[in-house]
């Protein structure tokens, strides 16, 4: 008799997937996971057909023992292999190489290693550089946060109440109708050690406490920004 056990499946299931999975098999009701991943329940009713419909299943007993004859939920969901893939920052490609200014380099990221540095702010003119320095900095830390750096583009921006939303969005987060989108950072950035690269602050320097709230609540997290005035906030 053959083991189908460990049978291909369907069609492979997205990171997202996954990770939905894994709290599926640890007994979480679909309000629980989409309290967990800052979704909504319909969002996750939604991935759970999905999931079934690829592992060839029913219900969420079923898929949950699919996933451990499959090892699907060692690594968090991932092989190994996977697991050092996991893309953890949405920084763009750079298409030109990036010649001198290695001493400013240096410099932004020795303040951002600092423990005691939690906002560094790159002010000058348009023109002189700011968001390819700025990136150049992300890039050489990008192994150093575990949880992530991403560019948070306010180019298109002009209202400040839409920053919060904004770097929801960047990180991926739905913003439940019953919460704030600085509620829901708040919550999801707590635990994490990410550096976001907000680009263009000029536009929006009222939403300045918004950043100072957020380090507040989130110790591992910081911020490197760009603007062509300075923030004016505390630290």
């Amino acid at each position: 008799m053959s083991d189908n056990s460990k049978s291909p499946l369907v069609e492979p299931l997205t990171q997202r997937e996954r990770e939905i999975l894994g709290l599926l098999a640890d007994g979480l009701t679909n309000r629980e996971i989409a309290d967990r991943l800052y979704l909504s329940s319909e969002t996750i009713k939604w991935y759970n057909k999905q999931i079934y419909g690829k592992l060839g299943v029913s219900n969420r007993t079923q898929a949950a023992s699919r996933a451990q004859e499959s090892d699907l939920l060692d690594g968090d969901g991932l092989s190994p292999a996977e697991a050092n893939a996991r893309p953890r920052h949405n920084l763009p490609a750079q298409v030109t190489s990036f010649i001198g200014r290695e001493q400013q380099i240096s410099k932004i990221a020795g303040l951002i290693r600092a423990r005691s540095v939690r906002l560094v702010t790159l002010t000058g003119p348009g023109g002189i550089g700011k968001t390819r320095l700025a990136l150049e900095v992300a890039s050489d830390l990008s192994p150093e946060f575990a949880d992530g750096i991403y560019l948070v583009n306010l180019a298109p921006i002009r209202h400040p109440e839409r920053v919060a939303d904004t770097i929801a969005s960047t990180l991926g987060l739905e913003v439940p109708s019953e919460k704030s989108a600085s509620e829901t950072l708040t919550r999801y950035l707590k635990k994490r050690q990410i550096l976001l690269v907000v680009d263009n602050f000029e536009q929006v320097l009222e939403a300045g406490p918004l950043l100072v709230n957020l380090l507040s609540a989130a110790a591992e997290l910081k911020f490197l920004v760009t603007s062509r005035e300075a923030l004016g906030v505390y630290g």
